[in-house]
C-alpha cells in the first residue's frame, strides 16, 4: 500500500513539471511573438485553425502579400523579378502554438533578409549585359589595327575608352559576390575533405539563415545533404545533424558540428560549446551523405 502511495506521488509530480515545462514553453513563445511583433526589423502575419498545417496555409498566403507590398515599395525592380512571393514567404520562421482548441501559427521574416534578396534579384540582369558589350568592343581595337596605318594618330583616341570600359567591367564584376568569407578552415578530421568544403560554405561573415537554406537546398539537390530540417521540424537524430543559428537580426552566429560527447565544436569560434547554450536562437539543420 505505502509502495503504491509513493508511485502514486511521484506520477503526480511528474506530471506537474511536465505542465510547468509545457506552461513555460507557450509563456516564451508569446514573448517572443510579442517581441518580434514590437521589432521594426521584421515582417510577420499569423493564422489560426483546426490544425497547425490548415494555420500555416493561411498565414503563408497572407505572409506573400505582406512581402509582396513591401518588397513592391523598398525595390520594384527586385519585386519584379521574383515569380511566386508564397515560395518566399514559405521559408520563413514559425511559431506554432495553442489557442484554446485551436492551433496558431506565427510567421515571421526579417526585412534584412528580404531586401538582400531583392538586390540580388535585381542584380541579375547585370552579368548579362556587361557580356553584350564586350564582343564590339574587343573586335573594333582589331579592325582598326588592322585596315589603319601604325604611324597615323586617329586610332589612340579610339582604343582609350575601350580600355577603360574593360577596367570599368572587372571593378564591376566583384560586387555581385563581394561578402567576404572568413577563410576559416575546418577543423575537424571526422569529416572528409568534401565536407569541410560544403561547411567552410557555411562561415561567410554576412552570412544570414536564409542565405543558409539557399545553400542547404543547393547541396540536397546537388546530393550532399541527406536531410534538413528547421525549429518546427528537429531532427530524430539530433546526434549526427549539423545546426546553423542565427540571432534576432537573421545573421549566422554559430555553425555547430556532430555531437561529441555532449559538447559540439562551433566551426565559426573554433571552441567546442553546448547545443544548450543557443536555446533561444534560431535555426536550421541538416546531415550530410556519407
Amino acid at each position: 500500500m505505502k509502495k503504491n502511495i509513493i508511485i502514486s506521488i511521484r506520477f503526480l509530480f511528474q506530471l506537474f513539471c511536465l505542465f510547468l515545462a509545457t506552461e513555460t514553453l507557450a509563456q516564451s513563445a508569446s514573448k517572443q511573438i510579442n517581441e518580434i511583433k514590437r521589432n521594426e526589423a521584421y515582417l510577420f502575419e499569423e493564422a489560426t485553425a483546426a490544425t497547425a498545417k490548415e494555420a500555416r496555409e493561411l498565414a503563408v498566403v497572407k505572409l506573400a502579400k505582406v512581402l509582396a507590398d513591401y518588397m513592391e515599395e523598398k525595390n520594384p525592380v527586385g519585386a519584379a523579378k521574383l515569380d511566386d512571393f508564397k515560395d518566399l514567404a514559405e521559408g520563413a520562421e514559425e511559431i506554432v502554438t495553442d489557442r484554446g482548441s485551436q492551433k496558431r501559427v506565427f510567421l515571421y521574416f526579417s526585412k534584412h533578409d528580404i531586401d538582400a534578396t531583392a538586390e540580388e534579384a535585381s542584380q541579375e540582369e547585370k552579368p548579362k549585359t556587361v557580356p553584350e558589350q564586350k564582343p564590339e568592343e574587343k573586335s573594333k581595337p582589331k579592325v582598326e589595327a588592322d585596315s589603319q596605318p601604325s604611324t597615323e594618330q586617329m586610332p589612340t583616341p579610339k582604343v582609350t575608352p575601350v580600355v577603360e570600359q574593360k577596367e570599368d567591367t572587372k571593378e564591376k564584376t566583384p560586387l555581385p559576390a563581394s561578402k567576404t568569407y572568413s577563410n576559416k578552415n575546418i577543423l575537424d578530421e571526422s569529416l572528409a575533405e568534401w565536407q569541410k568544403r560544403l561547411l567552410s560554405s557555411f562561415l561567410r561573415e554576412d552570412l544570414t539563415l536564409l542565405s543558409a537554406k539557399d545553400l542547404v537546398n543547393t547541396y540536397r539537390i546537388e546530393n550532399k545533404i541527406k536531410r534538413h530540417g528547421s525549429m518546427s521540424n528537429p531532427p530524430v537524430k539530433a546526434v549526427s545533424a549539423f545546426f546553423v543559428f542565427a540571432d534576432e537580426t537573421g545573421k549566422v552566429v554559430a555553425v555547430l558540428g556532430r555531437d561529441k560527447e555532449g559538447k559540439r565544436l562551433n566551426y565559426i569560434s573554433g571552441n567546442y560549446e553546448n547545443i544548450s547554450d543557443y536555446n533561444l536562437y534560431n535555426y536550421i539543420w541538416f546531415t550530410l551523405n556519407n
